[in-house]
């Protein structure tokens, strides 16, 4: 989980080769503020430090600056503890200081003394720092003692080397700069300052033979010699204006002249023009009305007046029949329009309408009549190919598809009947719902029809002959839960003896069962492991690494020395003997619970118990008798190396049981520093023994989201690798609140792809969305949009979907079910919730069991 938003924080990196090869030191660093920190501006308690682990001699956290603002009280300081594999451990105070998002290195930091009263106080002043010579990893003396050199080689041995030479600079530096101050105050420093002042002052005063002039008092002055050069440039100047371009003078003049004479020539020429059209116009008007006065003008009147005159429109023709049949007229153009003789019929005459029946004569076309008609099959177009498409009415046969639209769904699409049935034996609707009965009168009385999403129902028996065979996953039934009492119950039986040394050998004829491909030697045999919670075992490389092995079945899937990135599994196996031990390489984060036929020996994770990391050590169990057992190893950050056993005891193999349970999703699942065992002590586990399943894979990374890549990468990257490729049978998605700062389209946009490609890989896998987890029980409003929006992208994609923050549960189709209430309240939140103010705490993660199993199991069938 990330800092709250706006926390300043800095980054502290450091780098441990070790000076002998220049390999990465592993091993771990411890930081802790002197006192309680409070953030009242983002309700922040931070109550105390962490451990990072130091991996291939290098390591990275977040932290808060001592000179952060709005932390309280002031005054206070970090302790770093520096804990290498090997060499020497580390432990000074010190400032971090720095803006926020800035780096600072571990070489960087500079020891101070140990706050007396925890590094703050009522009134905020600071310790009084300590006197003397400063001693251990410090040299100097207070209040300002600075790391000593064999200190800084631990950290960085070419850092050393560099700290050796600044010194000596400074020293240098400061040895020069005395002699320079003392330089610059001698009176005389050289012993020629009196010979120079003499010599200064009689040049001063000489006026003649000086630098070879013989009379200086006949130089000229600056001031006068600027002024003479001015006079003449200022006479010449005049002298050039006053002859300066004839030649353009002269044009300027012609052009005025040309200019005068053309605006002369063109206004004669306008006037000129006006005259001519003004009289040639008065002489065509008195034409024009002369000529339509004249009774003749153009001497052909007379002839015109013996033609056909066009407003006689022919009636001024001599004769009309002629005319008529010249033009090739009918009678029938001299005709009125009339319903008697000697008329002629219009277009809507109603004769022309007249519906008559006619004279039967049907019986003149058949065969044997008077006018038969005889039509061959060829003669009709497309008859043949209709008649070979049509079904017979017996003894035909049909290919293809006989598509029927009917009204409704409850439309009787085919039913079947015997001769003398009152009801049908069988019956088909339009939804595909079937019936079948005794026949006869009896009604019908089984039933088959589709009861939901790929889910087919019958109301009645039914009887299978032979086997059942079932491709998909079985549902997942309440009534096939164990009873959550005893499902999650510790080991009844005698308390083991658990003891860790730190030893590769073994007890004496001891045989080893080795993880499958690491290389045996001697007695070695390899062991029948059952893996669970974790996929692609490897072996590591190096001594003592080579010898044991660990997943990498989560993101970034990568194995490095003595750890991956798959921190939490489990190994179990059956076995008589009564003592065993397991192998194992010590990390000093490494916790394990053991369990016994399937109960476990302590509620939460225990430490390994061992001494020096990286190396070899055995846990030897003493079971108090021989019989025949399940033993389960849970593991957080253990290397495995395998099991010896005496040679009179065996070994075999187990069966997984309640089918693949996964969860993918942030911190809430991976675990924080609020809880036992990291990954190994969250909810999970124990939801998954409450419902029935030995294999929980957890594939969850802290600060991770649907938008939030956090130091991994968002849940989108990493679904095919991570949870598609292991193909569990049930499956949780839990993330949303590192995402819940961030814009609600793209949110839903994510999320709605995400769920879409989880249905695609896994069809058959029951997946449950977790909305957005409230650590108050007072939500911000970015987390209840957050809950809402993944609510609505998880009914889109048909899955079912429980809020955290209401405590309701919807189905597949987004159906509200049922409302448990909100999982944090103001009467719990002080017991659930961390110091964080975010991660639960162990009773918090056990209470997230039951809540989350408690809705799970409200979504499945009886």
């Amino acid at each position: 989980m990330n800092f709250p938003t706006g926390t300043p924080v800095v980054t502290l990196t450091g780098t441990l080769p070790n000076p002998v090869g220049g390999t990465g030191l592993a091993g771990r660093i411890i930081l802790t503020p002197s006192t309680v920190l409070t953030d009242t501006t983002r309700h922040a308690v931070y109550p105390g430090g962490g451990t990072i682990d130091i991996v291939d001699g290098t390591f990275t956290v977040q932290v808060i600056p001592n000179n952060a603002a709005g932390i309280s009280p002031t005054g206070w300081r970090w302790q770093v503890d520096l804990q290498p594999a090997q060499g020497s451990r580390v432990t000074f105070w010190t400032d971090i200081h720095g803006s926020d998002g800035a780096t600072i290195h571990l070489d960087e930091l500079v020891p101070t003394s140990a706050p007396s009263n925890g590094g703050g106080n009522g009134d905020g002043g600071q310790d009084s720092a300590p006197s003397g010579d400063a001693g251990g990893a410090l040299t100097g003396t207070y209040p300002n003692p600075t790391l000593s050199a064999a200190t800084i080689a631990l950290f960085d041995t070419a850092g050393a080397a560099a700290a050796a030479q600044t010194a000596a600079t400074t020293a240098a530096a400061a040895d020069a700069s005395t002699k320079v101050a003392a330089h610059a105050s001698a009176t005389d420093p050289h012993g020629d300052r009196a010979a120079a002042t003499t010599s200064l002052a009689t040049h001063s005063g000489a006026s003649t033979s000086v630098h070879g002039i013989a009379d200086t008092a006949a130089l000229e002055t600056k001031t006068g010699a600027q002024a003479k050069v001015d006079t003449a440039i200022t006479a010449e100047v005049q002298r050039a204006n006053a002859a300066y371009d004839a030649a353009g003078a002269a044009s300027t003049a012609q052009t005025a002249a040309v200019n005068a004479a053309a605006a002369d020539a063109t206004s004669k020429a306008a006037t000129a023009q006006s005259t001519a059209i003004s009289t040639a116009a008065s002489d065509a008007t008195s034409k024009v009305a002369a000529h339509a006065s004249a009774a003749d003008p153009h001497g052909d009147r007379a002839y015109a007046d013996g033609k056909l005159a066009k407003a006689a429109n022919l009636s001024d023709l001599s004769n009309i029949n002629t005319a008529r049949t010249s033009l090739g007229l009918g009678g029938a153009a001299t005709l009125n329009v009339g319903t008697g003789a000697g008329t002629v019929a219009a277009g809507n005459d109603s004769r022309l309408t007249d519906a008559r029946t006619p004279t039967a004569h049907a019986a003149s076309h058949a065969s044997g009549g008077s006018d038969p008609v005889t039509v061959a099959q060829s003669q009709v177009t497309g008859l043949t190919a209709a008649l070979a498409a049509a079904l017979q009415l017996s003894g035909g046969t049909m290919t293809g598809t006989t598509n029927a639209t009917l009204p409704t769904p409850a439309t009787v699409a085919e039913a079947t009947l015997v001769s003398g049935d009152t009801f049908d034996r069988y019956r088909r609707y339009a939804d595909g719902k079937q019936e079948w009965g005794p026949g006869g009168s009896g009604a019908r009385d089984t039933t088959l029809y589709r009861d939901g999403i790929d889910s087919l129902r019958t109301d009645d028996a039914f009887t299978i002959g032979g086997a059942l065979r079932h491709t998909g996953a079985l549902a997942w039934r309440r009534r096939h839960l164990p009873d959550p009492v005893v499902a999650d119950a510790l080991y009844a039986g005698a308390a083991p003896t658990i003891s860790t040394a730190q030893t590769s050998t073994p007890t004496s004829g001891y045989i080893k069962y080795a993880p499958t491909g690491v290389t045996l030697a001697g007695s070695d045999v390899t062991g029948p492991f059952t893996y669970l919670g974790a996929g692609n075992m490897t072996i590591g490389v190096g001594t003592p690494d080579s010898s044991s092995v660990l997943p990498t079945s989560r993101y970034p899937n990568t194995r490095t020395t003595n750890a991956s990135s798959q921190s939490v599994w489990s190994v179990e196996f059956g076995t008589d003997a009564q003592i065993f031990q397991l192998r194992f390489n010590y990390q000093t984060a490494g916790v394990y619970r053991l369990s016994i036929d399937g109960r476990k020996v302590t509620d939460l994770l225990q430490s390994v118990g061992g001494t020096t990391p990286g190396s070899t050590h055995l846990m030897t169990i003493d079971l108090g008798s021989a019989a025949p057992r399940t033993i389960r190893f849970d593991f957080y950050t253990v290397p495995f190396a395998g099991i010896h056993m005496p040679p009179t005891a065996t070994m075999w193999s187990t069966v997984p049981s309640g089918g693949r349970f996964m969860v993918f999703g942030d911190s809430l699942s991976d675990g924080s520093a609020q809880n036992t065992g990291g990954g190994g002590g969250t909810w999970f586990h124990r939801a998954a023994r409450l419902l029935g399943s030995n294999d929980p894979w957890e594939e969850a990374r802290g600060g991770t989201g649907y938008i939030t890549v956090g130091s991994f990468a968002i849940l989108a990257d990493r679904v095919n690798a991570d949870v598609i490729a292991w193909n569990p049978n049930r499956l949780v998605v839990w993330a949303g609140y590192n995402d819940n700062g961030g814009n609600q389209t793209s949110i839903g946009t994510a999320a709605a792809s995400l769920y879409a490609t989880i249905k695609a890989g896994l069809p058959d896998c029951e997946t449950y969305i977790i909305g957005c987890w409230s650590p108050t029980a007072s939500p911000a409003t970015s987390i209840t949009n957050t809950d809402t929006t993944l609510r609505t992208a998880a009914a889109g994609a048909g899955y079912p979907f429980i809020s955290p923050v209401t405590g309701s549960i919807y189905d597949s189709t987004g159906t509200l079910v049922a409302t448990h209430g909100p999982w944090i309240t103001s009467a719990n939140v002080a017991a659930y919730i961390g110091g964080d103010s975010v991660h639960p705490t162990d009773a918090g993660h056990i209470y997230l069991s039951r809540r989350i199993t408690a809705a799970i199991r409200q979504l499945m069938p009886a």
